[in-house]
């Protein structure tokens, strides 16, 4: 299943935390090195709402290009800006958006609004680029956004990339309390998503830090933008780290997931650079994958996940 239009296009993935440069010591000594950028360009806003040009212009920012989609991170100045309070409020960092690339940024916030969102924060610049953030944290974890990127751009240039382990995104993920709510709120704004059951597939060879029990009970909707998976996922009834990450914490996103060729490989190399293994599966069909807990420094785990063979 792919999502209908303006959620066609993935532009970024975007994370607030209270320090940027020891988020870019911490991503760098990892493997995933992040580049500054100033949104000081030539020219002006024409639109800014939600937040005051003095707030914006005081944000911190760097991020990865990982196969056309921003990793993005950004911290606040001193001005009660929406993020300084998303951090204050979150007591640290915390994912802050997915975002999509529309052609007509106007006609997208028009579309979203009629089907029943809220504009938190938005800006329209003189150079042809706009932006328009949705308050979808109750939906989904985190806030929608629809971007439109200058004339003849789809995004920035393509630096600050990663190393291999981190060269494509496989996922975003979010887990809430009610899946089916969830599922339905997102249909309605047309963002449509469909149910898996992994159990089809066969059994576990490996499976630590979450019982079978707890993984075959979690439930699970996605929809594929390009290659990247949209994940909303719940907890069963039974004890599990996800559950117990719901209950603290309600809707929010939980990991950010990356394609790699050797799920084996790619975890002992961030052993080695000093990450730890929060729950990881092997299954007797090729697929396997590692979650890392990271979510001091990002305020999401970071997945490695290798697909099946073929």
């Amino acid at each position: 299943m792919h999502p209908e239009w303006p959620f066609s296009t993935f532009h970024h993935i975007h994370i607030v935390v209270p320090d940027l440069e020891k988020t870019k010591r911490f991503l760098g000594g990892i493997g995933l090195p992040l580049q500054n950028y100033t949104h000081h360009i030539a020219g002006a806003f024409t639109t800014l709402e939600g937040i005051t040009q003095e707030e914006f212009d005081e944000l911190g920012y760097a991020f990865a290009d990982i196969g056309g989609v921003h990793l993005q991170f950004m911290s606040p100045g001193a001005l009660d800006s929406p993020h300084k309070r998303f951090i204050e409020a979150n007591g640290g960092p915390r994912l802050f958006s997915a975002g999509f690339v529309v052609s007509d940024v106007d006609a997208a916030e028009q579309a979203l609004v009629d089907r029943g969102l809220s504009i938190l924060i938005k800006g329209r610049h003189e150079n042809g680029w706009g932006f328009t953030y949705f308050d979808t944290i109750a939906r989904t974890g985190f806030n929608i956004c629809v971007r439109q990127s200058p004339k003849g751009k789809h995004s920035h240039e393509p630096i600050g990339k990663g190393e291999k382990i981190f060269s494509e995104f496989q996922h975003v993920c979010g887990y809430v309390p009610n899946l089916s709510a969830t599922r339905a709120s997102l249909t309605e704004i047309g963002l449509s998503t469909e149910g898996y059951n992994h159990r089809h597939e066969g059994d576990f060879k490996l499976l630590q830090g979450l019982s079978r029990e707890a993984f075959w009970n979690l439930g699970y909707e996605h929809v594929m933008v390009g290659r990247v998976h949209f994940q909303i996922m719940s907890p069963g009834i039974e004890p599990s780290p996800q559950k117990s990450y719901v209950d603290a914490y309600g809707p929010r996103a939980y990991s950010i997931g990356f394609y790699v060729e050797d799920t084996d490989d790619a975890e002992r190399q961030m052993i080695d650079r000093g990450l730890t293994v929060a729950w990881k599966g092997r299954h007797q069909n090729g697929w396997g994958f590692s979650y890392f807990d990271t979510f001091k420094d990002l305020g999401v785990m970071i997945c490695l996940r290798q697909s099946p063979k073929g």
